[in-house]
């Protein structure tokens, strides 16, 4: 394993847990205010969380060799932002546990790879561009709240790219932090750092949490978690993975931690694609330190929920936003290349990639979902070949 390790393949870990502290974290600080919880219990929420990713993305990537992220449900966090303040944090921890035993189930009947297997590339393609084009979009939205930070970033990013590709990413997150220490924009007064005992907290189960809550956070996470990180995972190449393995460990893992209050957790889709890319390393093979390096990052934060409570008002959200932006480039132009490639599904791909990165939710599911399901109609209207492959 030590002969594995590289500078590369450890910051992308870092990166991707990062950028999930400083942004989807957010979503749950909300469902703290409108649930009306002790700072207390709001980082016993933040320790469960970041203990259950911790452990689960060490133990599948060191166990399988692939870097298998995994992270916390955030469309189905954002489903609580319209239970509360009506819902209790009981029923919160009821649903949780329901929805993790259901992904168990999932795991264990096996037909998810069925799924996976009979969706064209062209398809799982457009549809993580669609994902993944808003994070890039984001990044270029900066310019007008901070175009020095921004101008700075991306000429790095340029620059790097051009002399020194393996470690461009690297330069642009060293360069990025220096700018904000040096004008002063890291606010590092506000770190607290304290031990943190987590609280057990009592599941209540109800119809409510289970048809309002539960039966939902299954299907978010399923179509906006599962779906396109097995796809991210098979697209770079790791066609080993399996999602039984990935869904009983995180399924088995969630229902535990749902106790201290901690959020689902499922299989990491956006981080997992800025490990699992050349940027990460030019060997596949070598990948799977990104895994262990994010698994590691958790782990801390777990320990240090206190700090991570505050981190999100440390770092500036434009710096945020372009290191995610630019770390994801290469990743969006990779899978708009196998959408365009896949002449048989062209049309179907389009449309995934439009709809995807529209950023569209109906009844309760997020644009990634009906990506799938829109541009999977078109593939099977267009191609004979897959309605074959289906009957």
């Amino acid at each position: 394993m030590v002969k594995d390790i590289s500078i590369t393949a450890v910051l992308a870990g870092i990166l991707a847990a990062i950028i999930a502290y400083c942004g989807p974290l957010l979503i749950i600080f909300q469902v703290a205010q409108l649930a009306d919880i002790s700072n207390d219990t709001l980082m016993s929420w933040v320790w469960g969380t970041s203990f259950g990713i911790g452990i689960t993305t060490l133990f599948l990537s060191c166990k399988f060799k692939i870097p298998i992220m995994t992270g916390w449900s955030v469309p189905g966090t954002v489903l609580l932002l319209s239970l509360f303040p009506s819902f209790s944090v009981g029923e919160m921890v009821s649903g949780y546990m329901i929805a993790s035993i259901g992904i168990i189930l999932v795991g264990l009947s096996g037909q998810f790879d069925r799924l996976m297997a009979w969706i064209p590339q062209g398809v799982a393609g457009g549809m993580l561009a669609g994902l993944l084009f808003q994070f890039g979009a984001s990044a270029f939205k900066t310019i007008s709240v901070s175009p020095t930070l921004f101008i700075l970033m991306l000429s790095t990013y340029l620059l790097g790219k051009r002399f020194v590709p393996r470690y461009h990413i690297l330069m642009v997150f060293i360069v990025g932090i220096l700018y904000v220490l040096l004008t002063g924009q890291l606010q590092t007064d506000k770190f607290e750092l304290r031990w943190v005992t987590p609280q057990l907290i009592m599941p209540e189960f109800t119809l409510n949490s289970l048809l309002s809550f539960a039966l939902p956070l299954l299907l978010v996470s399923l179509s906006g978690q599962y779906l396109p990180g097995m796809a991210i995972l098979r697209l770079d190449g790791f066609h080993q993975a399996k999602s039984r393995p990935i869904m009983l460990v995180t399924g088995a893992t969630s229902a535990l931690t749902a106790l201290t209050g901690a959020v689902q957790i499922v299989q990491g889709a956006v981080s997992a694609a800025i490990a699992t890319g050349k940027d990460c390393h030019p060997n596949p093979d070598k990948r799977y330190i990104a895994g262990i390096s994010n698994g590691l990052t958790y782990m801390l934060g777990a320990f240090g929920a206190s700090t991570i409570v505050t981190l999100f008002t440390v770092f500036p959200s434009a710096l945020v936003a372009i290191l995610a932006g630019l770390a994801l480039l290469s990743t969006i132009y990779s899978n708009i290349t196998i959408a365009i490639e896949d002449k048989e599904n062209r049309e179907a791909a389009l449309l995934t990639f439009i709809i995807t990165a529209s950023g569209m939710t109906w009844l309760g599911f997020a644009s990634a979902f009906w990506g799938i399901v829109i541009g999977m109609g078109a593939a099977l209207l267009f191609n004979p070949k897959l309605r074959i492959k289906f009957n």
